[in-house]
Protein backbone atom coordinates (compact mmCIF):
# COMPACT_ATOMS: atom_id res chain seq x y z
CA UNK A 1 0.00 0.00 0.00
CA UNK A 2 2.84 2.36 0.91
CA UNK A 3 4.56 1.67 -2.43
CA UNK A 4 1.35 2.46 -4.31
CA UNK A 5 1.00 5.79 -2.46
CA UNK A 6 4.63 6.70 -3.20
CA UNK A 7 4.17 5.77 -6.86
CA UNK A 8 1.05 7.92 -7.12
CA UNK A 9 2.85 10.76 -5.34
CA UNK A 10 5.72 10.75 -7.83
CA UNK A 11 3.29 10.45 -10.74
CA UNK A 12 1.48 13.53 -9.43
CA UNK A 13 4.77 15.45 -9.23
CA UNK A 14 5.59 14.51 -12.84
CA UNK A 15 2.14 15.59 -14.02
CA UNK A 16 2.50 18.92 -12.20
CA UNK A 17 5.89 19.53 -13.83
CA UNK A 18 4.48 18.65 -17.25
CA UNK A 19 1.48 20.93 -16.71
CA UNK A 20 3.81 23.81 -15.85
CA UNK A 21 6.42 23.60 -18.58
CA UNK A 22 7.30 27.29 -18.26
CA UNK A 23 7.87 29.47 -15.20
CA UNK A 24 8.36 33.20 -15.93
CA UNK A 25 9.91 35.56 -13.38
CA UNK A 26 9.49 39.30 -13.84
CA UNK A 27 12.76 41.10 -12.98
CA UNK A 28 13.55 44.81 -13.11
CA UNK A 29 14.76 45.11 -16.69
CA UNK A 30 14.38 41.53 -17.88
CA UNK A 31 12.29 38.38 -17.70
CA UNK A 32 13.66 35.02 -16.61
CA UNK A 33 12.36 31.93 -18.40
CA UNK A 34 12.63 28.54 -16.66
CA UNK A 35 11.47 25.49 -18.63
CA UNK A 36 11.02 21.87 -17.56
CA UNK A 37 9.77 19.17 -19.94
CA UNK A 38 10.10 15.55 -20.97
CA UNK A 39 12.28 14.78 -23.97
CA UNK A 40 11.84 12.06 -26.59
CA UNK A 41 13.12 9.41 -24.13
CA UNK A 42 10.76 10.61 -21.36
CA UNK A 43 13.66 12.14 -19.42
CA UNK A 44 13.12 15.45 -17.65
CA UNK A 45 15.07 18.35 -19.19
CA UNK A 46 15.46 21.94 -18.05
CA UNK A 47 16.47 25.21 -19.69
CA UNK A 48 16.80 28.69 -18.13
CA UNK A 49 17.68 32.05 -19.63
CA UNK A 50 16.97 35.75 -19.20
CA UNK A 51 15.88 38.18 -21.93
CA UNK A 52 15.76 42.00 -21.74
CA UNK A 53 12.27 43.49 -21.56
CA UNK A 54 13.30 46.01 -24.19
CA UNK A 55 13.94 43.18 -26.65
CA UNK A 56 10.70 41.38 -25.80
CA UNK A 57 8.48 44.46 -25.92
CA UNK A 58 9.98 46.38 -28.83
CA UNK A 59 11.28 43.82 -31.32
CA UNK A 60 8.68 43.32 -34.07
CA UNK A 61 6.18 45.39 -32.09
CA UNK A 62 4.75 46.68 -35.38
CA UNK A 63 4.72 43.36 -37.21
CA UNK A 64 1.16 42.68 -38.35
CA UNK A 65 -0.69 40.63 -40.92
CA UNK A 66 -0.19 41.66 -44.54
CA UNK A 67 -2.67 44.40 -45.49
CA UNK A 68 -3.52 44.79 -49.18
CA UNK A 69 -4.94 48.29 -48.65
CA UNK A 70 -1.79 49.52 -46.96
CA UNK A 71 0.30 48.05 -49.77
CA UNK A 72 -1.90 49.76 -52.37
CA UNK A 73 -1.68 53.13 -50.57
CA UNK A 74 2.10 52.83 -50.37
CA UNK A 75 2.31 52.17 -54.11
CA UNK A 76 -0.16 54.97 -54.84
CA UNK A 77 1.83 57.56 -52.89
CA UNK A 78 5.05 56.47 -54.61
CA UNK A 79 3.50 56.75 -58.07
CA UNK A 80 1.80 60.04 -57.22
CA UNK A 81 5.13 61.52 -56.18
CA UNK A 82 6.64 60.48 -59.50
CA UNK A 83 3.67 61.78 -61.52
CA UNK A 84 4.00 65.17 -59.81
CA UNK A 85 7.34 65.61 -61.62
CA UNK A 86 5.70 65.34 -65.06
CA UNK A 87 4.68 68.34 -67.15
CA UNK A 88 0.83 68.23 -67.08
CA UNK A 89 0.74 69.90 -70.51
CA UNK A 90 2.54 66.93 -72.02
CA UNK A 91 1.24 63.97 -70.01
CA UNK A 92 -1.56 63.30 -67.54
CA UNK A 93 -2.14 60.31 -65.26
CA UNK A 94 -5.51 59.47 -63.70
CA UNK A 95 -5.62 57.01 -60.78
CA UNK A 96 -8.45 54.79 -59.58
CA UNK A 97 -8.53 52.79 -56.31
CA UNK A 98 -11.15 50.09 -55.90
CA UNK A 99 -11.35 46.81 -53.94
CA UNK A 100 -7.69 46.92 -52.85
CA UNK A 101 -6.67 47.39 -56.47
CA UNK A 102 -4.91 50.37 -58.04
CA UNK A 103 -5.23 51.26 -61.70
CA UNK A 104 -4.29 54.29 -63.74
CA UNK A 105 -4.74 55.73 -67.22
CA UNK A 106 -1.97 57.67 -68.98
CA UNK A 107 -2.87 60.30 -71.57
CA UNK A 108 -0.45 62.04 -73.92
CA UNK A 109 -0.37 63.14 -77.54
CA UNK A 110 3.28 62.14 -77.72
CA UNK A 111 3.33 58.37 -78.30
CA UNK A 112 7.02 58.03 -77.38
CA UNK A 113 6.48 59.94 -74.14
CA UNK A 114 3.39 57.84 -73.43
CA UNK A 115 5.39 54.64 -73.84
CA UNK A 116 8.26 55.89 -71.63
CA UNK A 117 5.91 56.98 -68.84
CA UNK A 118 4.05 53.69 -68.97
CA UNK A 119 7.29 51.72 -68.64
CA UNK A 120 8.54 53.97 -65.85
CA UNK A 121 5.35 53.71 -63.79
CA UNK A 122 5.09 49.95 -64.32
CA UNK A 123 8.66 49.50 -63.07
CA UNK A 124 8.10 51.87 -60.15
CA UNK A 125 4.86 50.13 -59.19
CA UNK A 126 6.58 46.76 -59.01
CA UNK A 127 9.63 48.09 -57.14
CA UNK A 128 7.53 49.95 -54.57
CA UNK A 129 5.43 46.82 -53.97
CA UNK A 130 8.49 44.71 -53.20
CA UNK A 131 9.88 47.57 -51.12
CA UNK A 132 6.68 47.57 -49.03
CA UNK A 133 6.94 43.80 -48.52
CA UNK A 134 10.58 44.08 -47.46
CA UNK A 135 9.86 46.84 -44.96
CA UNK A 136 7.06 44.82 -43.36
CA UNK A 137 8.89 41.46 -43.27
CA UNK A 138 6.87 39.85 -46.06
CA UNK A 139 7.76 38.20 -49.33
CA UNK A 140 6.04 36.81 -52.41
CA UNK A 141 6.20 33.03 -52.76
CA UNK A 142 4.96 30.34 -55.11
CA UNK A 143 3.49 27.09 -53.81
CA UNK A 144 2.42 24.06 -55.89
CA UNK A 145 -1.08 24.20 -54.39
CA UNK A 146 -1.71 27.94 -54.01
CA UNK A 147 0.12 29.74 -56.80
CA UNK A 148 1.77 33.10 -56.10
CA UNK A 149 0.89 34.52 -52.68
CA UNK A 150 2.37 36.63 -49.86
CA UNK A 151 3.79 35.18 -46.64
CA UNK A 152 6.03 36.33 -43.78
CA UNK A 153 9.68 36.46 -44.80
CA UNK A 154 10.79 33.51 -42.68
CA UNK A 155 14.37 33.60 -43.98
CA UNK A 156 14.71 37.20 -42.82
CA UNK A 157 13.26 36.34 -39.41
CA UNK A 158 15.78 33.50 -39.07
CA UNK A 159 18.75 35.69 -40.01
CA UNK A 160 17.67 38.44 -37.63
CA UNK A 161 16.95 35.90 -34.88
CA UNK A 162 20.54 34.69 -35.05
CA UNK A 163 21.59 38.15 -33.83
CA UNK A 164 19.37 38.48 -30.74
CA UNK A 165 18.86 34.88 -29.53
CA UNK A 166 22.36 34.58 -28.06
CA UNK A 167 21.16 34.27 -24.41
CA UNK A 168 19.03 31.28 -25.42
CA UNK A 169 21.71 29.54 -27.48
CA UNK A 170 24.27 30.04 -24.71
CA UNK A 171 21.88 28.50 -22.19
CA UNK A 172 21.37 25.54 -24.55
CA UNK A 173 25.14 25.02 -24.84
CA UNK A 174 25.46 25.17 -21.04
CA UNK A 175 22.66 22.62 -20.59
CA UNK A 176 24.25 19.92 -22.75
CA UNK A 177 27.46 18.10 -21.85
CA UNK A 178 27.79 16.26 -25.19
CA UNK A 179 27.50 18.85 -27.95
CA UNK A 180 27.19 16.57 -30.97
CA UNK A 181 24.77 18.02 -33.56
CA UNK A 182 22.18 15.23 -33.31
CA UNK A 183 22.09 15.38 -29.49
CA UNK A 184 21.86 19.17 -29.41
CA UNK A 185 19.23 19.31 -32.18
CA UNK A 186 17.10 16.73 -30.35
CA UNK A 187 17.37 18.76 -27.13
CA UNK A 188 16.17 21.92 -28.88
CA UNK A 189 13.54 19.96 -30.83
CA UNK A 190 11.93 18.45 -27.73
CA UNK A 191 11.94 21.85 -25.99
CA UNK A 192 10.21 23.62 -28.89
CA UNK A 193 7.74 20.74 -29.24
CA UNK A 194 6.79 21.31 -25.57
CA UNK A 195 5.79 24.93 -26.27
CA UNK A 196 1.98 25.07 -26.75
CA UNK A 197 0.81 24.81 -30.33
CA UNK A 198 -1.56 27.13 -32.18
CA UNK A 199 -3.23 26.00 -35.41
CA UNK A 200 -1.61 27.27 -38.60
CA UNK A 201 -3.96 29.48 -40.58
CA UNK A 202 -4.02 28.84 -44.33
CA UNK A 203 -0.63 30.10 -45.52
CA UNK A 204 -2.10 31.05 -48.90
CA UNK A 205 -5.08 32.96 -47.47
CA UNK A 206 -4.20 34.20 -43.97
CA UNK A 207 -1.65 36.87 -45.01
CA UNK A 208 0.48 36.10 -41.95
CA UNK A 209 -2.34 35.92 -39.40
CA UNK A 210 -1.20 33.83 -36.41
CA UNK A 211 2.49 33.93 -37.28
CA UNK A 212 4.85 34.90 -34.43
CA UNK A 213 8.48 35.92 -34.97
CA UNK A 214 10.96 33.86 -32.87
CA UNK A 215 11.10 36.29 -29.93
CA UNK A 216 7.30 36.41 -29.77
CA UNK A 217 7.04 32.59 -29.63
CA UNK A 218 9.20 32.78 -26.49
CA UNK A 219 7.36 35.77 -25.01
CA UNK A 220 3.84 34.45 -25.70
CA UNK A 221 4.77 30.78 -25.13
CA UNK A 222 2.82 29.65 -28.18
CA UNK A 223 3.42 29.17 -31.90
CA UNK A 224 2.07 27.58 -35.06
CA UNK A 225 4.07 25.38 -37.45
CA UNK A 226 5.77 28.23 -39.30
CA UNK A 227 6.54 30.12 -36.07
CA UNK A 228 8.16 27.13 -34.35
CA UNK A 229 10.05 26.14 -37.51
CA UNK A 230 11.50 29.66 -37.76
CA UNK A 231 12.49 29.74 -34.07
CA UNK A 232 14.28 26.41 -34.33
CA UNK A 233 16.08 27.38 -37.53
CA UNK A 234 17.35 30.63 -35.94
CA UNK A 235 18.64 28.80 -32.85
CA UNK A 236 20.41 26.05 -34.78
CA UNK A 237 21.95 28.53 -37.26
CA UNK A 238 23.30 30.54 -34.30
CA UNK A 239 24.93 27.43 -32.81
CA UNK A 240 26.01 25.86 -36.12
CA UNK A 241 26.37 28.77 -38.59
CA UNK A 242 27.88 26.54 -41.31
CA UNK A 243 25.11 23.92 -41.13
CA UNK A 244 22.68 24.13 -44.04
CA UNK A 245 19.06 24.25 -42.83
CA UNK A 246 15.94 23.91 -44.99
CA UNK A 247 12.50 25.32 -44.19
CA UNK A 248 10.01 22.88 -45.69
CA UNK A 249 6.42 23.96 -46.35
CA UNK A 250 3.52 21.53 -46.69
CA UNK A 251 -0.13 22.54 -47.06
CA UNK A 252 -1.07 23.84 -43.56
CA UNK A 253 2.10 22.39 -42.01
CA UNK A 254 5.86 22.91 -41.87
CA UNK A 255 8.93 20.78 -41.25
CA UNK A 256 12.61 21.57 -40.89
CA UNK A 257 15.60 19.79 -42.44
CA UNK A 258 19.27 19.61 -41.47
CA UNK A 259 22.06 18.77 -43.91
CA UNK A 260 23.76 16.11 -41.77
CA UNK A 261 25.28 12.68 -42.57
CA UNK A 262 22.38 10.25 -42.87
CA UNK A 263 21.80 6.80 -41.39
CA UNK A 264 19.74 4.04 -43.02
CA UNK A 265 16.91 4.62 -40.54
CA UNK A 266 16.75 8.40 -41.10
CA UNK A 267 13.80 10.06 -42.80
CA UNK A 268 15.28 12.64 -45.15
CA UNK A 269 14.57 14.45 -48.38
CA UNK A 270 16.93 15.51 -51.16
CA UNK A 271 17.21 19.21 -52.05
CA UNK A 272 19.65 20.38 -54.71
CA UNK A 273 21.46 17.05 -54.50
CA UNK A 274 21.93 17.19 -50.70
CA UNK A 275 20.26 15.07 -48.03
CA UNK A 276 18.33 16.92 -45.32
CA UNK A 277 17.29 14.94 -42.25
CA UNK A 278 13.74 15.93 -41.35
CA UNK A 279 12.18 16.97 -38.06
CA UNK A 280 8.75 18.04 -36.73
CA UNK A 281 9.25 21.09 -34.47
CA UNK A 282 5.56 21.81 -33.98
CA UNK A 283 4.61 19.18 -31.37
CA UNK A 284 2.89 18.27 -29.17
CA UNK A 285 4.02 14.77 -30.25
CA UNK A 286 7.64 14.28 -29.17
CA UNK A 287 9.11 12.99 -32.44
CA UNK A 288 12.93 12.95 -32.47
CA UNK A 289 15.13 14.05 -35.34
CA UNK A 290 14.60 11.91 -38.49
CA UNK A 291 11.05 10.89 -37.51
CA UNK A 292 8.03 12.68 -38.98
CA UNK A 293 4.27 12.24 -38.78
CA UNK A 294 2.53 9.86 -41.18
CA UNK A 295 0.52 12.83 -42.48
CA UNK A 296 3.78 14.53 -43.52
CA UNK A 297 5.37 11.46 -45.11
CA UNK A 298 3.01 11.38 -48.09
CA UNK A 299 3.83 14.97 -49.09
CA UNK A 300 7.57 14.42 -48.64
CA UNK A 301 7.63 11.19 -50.69
CA UNK A 302 5.56 12.82 -53.45
CA UNK A 303 7.67 16.01 -53.39
CA UNK A 304 4.48 17.93 -52.62
CA UNK A 305 6.24 20.77 -50.83
CA UNK A 306 8.27 23.88 -51.43
CA UNK A 307 11.33 24.94 -49.47
CA UNK A 308 13.77 27.68 -48.56
CA UNK A 309 17.41 26.95 -47.68
CA UNK A 310 19.51 28.94 -45.23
Amino acid sequence: MRLIILFLFFELIILQVQAKTLQKTNLKDSIQFDYAWQDHEHKMQTLSFTLPKKLINNRYRRFKRYDKNKAMNYIYKTLLEQVSTYNPRKVRVQFKQQFSQLSYVIKSKNEKLLENVEQELTRLEQNSYFEFLEQHHYIQFYSPWGGTKVKPNHLKFVKEGVDYLQPITQAIRDSISVKKPRILINFVLSWIQSIPYSTLESRTESSGTGYYPPIKVIAQNIGDCDSKMTLMAAIIKKIYPRLSVSLIYLPKHALIGFQLPTLKSDKFTTIDGLHYILAEPVGPAKLPLSEIADSSTGYIDAKGFFYEVI
